[in-house]
């Protein structure tokens, strides 16, 4: 299957890297390789179908409390070194990264007042939300918040796309309708010998025009890849794997998240007579674009760099325009694949303030413990061990406030309590 590649030039096997300049993303990276997927660029609608369709997306804008929640698990395959080191990335390098995907999904990127005044009113919210999940596919909760570590021993050969999507996907991938899979791994190669910073899927049955049907992701690969030291914000954390470059600022799973969203690149036509990214508030470009040059001209026009879907360094990105929006918010609202995400039951969403308010007694307890929770509606709670195994629930019926933990062992737990007003967590302990 191909995939929404990220590319460093690399020589293959044993041979030292002769060139350290890195590239945004290889899919159909240039004109060649474009006339081996000649279907990806064919227009199938006159200008004025298109025109209809763009009204029709626009029934999609989000109002101003339409935020669509979208839960995340990262998977880091790692080689057996210690949490925080090598490929066993750390749970703040990831952090980082979410940070960075909620700054610039919200049009909020630190380097916003950098973009180019003639664009500045085509960028906006997209009304997009990412959070680590915290109950795994067992209905735990989890230990690490968002984090799926997999030991895999080092082989004698890094692994291409394809082989990644074979072996290590299937096995370790989570239901794709309720979780956005991110894999975090040494170094990938695509066959040309080529380093990969990291690819992705599409989503299915979006309607939307351009979508390369062999990149669509399936229950076995959705999702997307970013290399290990490619992974979070250098901006953000100090941690080995992330020194300051050119794309160790967390653009390239901003970048991937876009395909995963449904939008192609800036440049995708590779001339000046279509729009291959079928947006039109985004200018004719018939290359992709490298560094931070603001002041670059093609298709007699200036060149929008600082969009998240070009080849631009990292701290140049600053934008998604609005026809990318609707374009991503259309997928989120039609593919089934991608709506299911918007609808997952992954995240207990704990509100620390709320979990203050909250009193918990006796504790330490025997057999019961009562809430004390003024002006709040118990609605149901779930005990967890500290391993994350849910032990007891039930539903508050609205005369009570007292549970029963009679049955549970000695120890120490974790409460999850769920309010009209959001989901506290308490430690309990059992004493007898």
């Amino acid at each position: 299957m191909k995939s929404i590649r990220i590319l460093l030039f690399f020589m293959v096997f044993s041979f030292p890297i002769l060139a350290q300049e890195e590239r945004r993303c290889g899919f159909v990276s240039t004109p060649e390789e474009k006339k081996k997927y000649s279907y990806f660029y064919d227009y199938q609608e006159k200008l004025n179908q298109e025109i209809e369709k763009r009204k029709r997306m626009e029934s999609f804008a989000r109002t101003e409390a339409d935020v669509l929640t979208i839960p995340i698990i990262v998977h880091v395959i790692h080689n057996g070194e210690p949490v925080g080191t090598g490929t066993n990335i750390s749970a703040a390098q990831i952090q980082s990264q979410i940070d960075v995907l909620n700054e610039d999904f919200a049009n909020n990127s630190p380097y916003k007042n950098a973009t180019v005044a003639q664009f500045r009113d085509r960028a906006d919210d997209a009304g997009i939300k990412f959070v680590l999940a915290d109950i795994d596919p067992d209905g735990k909760l989890m230990r690490e918040k968002g984090i799926d570590r997999v030991f895999f021993p080092k082989r004698n050969k890094v692994w291409t796309d394809t082989e990644f999507d074979a072996e290590r996907k299937p096995q370790t991938i989570w239901d794709p309708s309720k979780y956005l899979n991110i894999w975090t791994a040494d170094t990938t190669i695509v066959v040309s010998g080529q380093i990969l910073l990291g690819y992705g899927t599409y989503p299915n049955l979006s309607g939307l025009e351009g979508i390369p049907q062999d990149a669509i992701g399936t229950n076995r690969t959705d999702g997307i890849v970013v290399r290990y030291n490619r992974l979070g914000s250098a901006g953000k954390v100090n941690v080995p794997q992330l020194p300051r470059g050119s794309f160790t600022f967390g653009r390239t799973a901003t970048h991937e998240i876009g395909h995963f969203f449904g939008l192609l690149h800036t440049f995708n036509s590779f001339d000046c007579a279509t729009d291959g990214d079928f947006c039109p508030d985004t200018p004719l470009i018939s290359s992709e674009s490298s560094g931070c040059s603001l002041n670059q001209f093609r298709c007699n026009t200036l060149s929008m760099v600082q969009n998240y879907m070009d080849y631009s360094r990292d701290t140049c990105m600053t934008l998604f325009t609005k026809d990318q929006i609707r374009r991503m918010r259309t997928v989120l609202q039609v593919s089934p694949s991608r709506v299911a995400l918007t609808k997952s039951n992954v995240v207990s969403f704990v509100d620390k303030l709320l979990s203050n308010q909250i009193a918990v007694y006796p504790n330490p307890a025997q057999t019961q413990i009562r809430i004390a929770a003024p002006d709040l509606r118990l609605k149901e709670y779930k005990i967890y061990t500290l391993q994350g195994q849910q032990v007891s629930s039930r539903l508050f019926d609205g005369s009570t406030d007292v549970i029963d933990i009679s049955a549970l062992d000695v120890g120490v737990y974790l409460l999850q309590i769920e309010t009209q007003r959001g989901v506290a967590i308490k430690k309990i302990m059992i004493q007898r």
